[in-house]
């Protein structure tokens, strides 16, 4: 009896860095602060490639989104409920070791934008990590950007003012080591 076929997992891990030109073409773009992960970098541009024609939405030491924004444009107050597509991520497991790139297998992200609230996950994996699940829920702000922190992990993110694009930062602390990783979502 013949082996049936593997499964075919998706992986939004991109396995060479997105071109540039590709990336800026996007609402959102990731800029990094200095040479982030090296090699490593899959959807990161260089600090001044990001912020060409853009304006900082969130960010941390290492990295900050990037949006394109309209003169008195502001998010549109007659959406509902958005769901978004992962469009691309890259994620970094972090131990005493060093650092490698886990798999960013599949995800989900969910806006309110009448009740305020979002919902994401996040399937990563990693040899040294296993499979993780990165689940956060919280508050989405005025502006276009939601945010939540607990004591084991943080998310912070931000949508273009048309919706149709999202994108977050996230960290997630495990027993030996952490997580930490960008997304790019497109609506639904």
């Amino acid at each position: 009896m013949p082996e049936p076929p593997a499964p075919i997992i998706t992986d939004f891990t991109p396995d060479t860095a997105v071109a540039a030109a590709s990336l800026t073409e996007r609402q959102l773009v990731w800029g990094r602060f200095n040479a982030g992960q090296g090699q490593l970098e899959r959807i990161s541009l260089d600090w001044e490639e990001a912020i060409a024609e853009r304006k900082t939405t969130v960010g941390n030491f290492n990295y900050a989104l990037f949006r394109t924004e309209n003169d008195g444009q502001r998010l549109d107050s007659n959406l509902g409920v958005v769901g978004f597509s992962l469009n691309s991520a890259q994620a970094f497991y972090h131990d005493e070791s060093g650092v490698v790139a886990m798999q960013v297998n599949d995800g989900n992200l969910n806006i309110d934008f009448q009740e305020n609230t979002f919902a994401t996950e996040l399937n990563l994996n990693h040899s040294a990590t296993g499979p993780v699940d990165f689940i956060a829920d919280g508050r989405f702000l005025r502006g276009g950007f939601f945010s939540a922190k607990t004591d084991t992990q943080s998310i912070v993110g931000a949508v273009s003012l048309d919706s149709s694009e999202a994108g977050y930062h996230f960290n997630r602390q495990l027993e030996s080591g952490s997580i930490q990783g960008l997304t790019l979502w497109d609506s639904q």
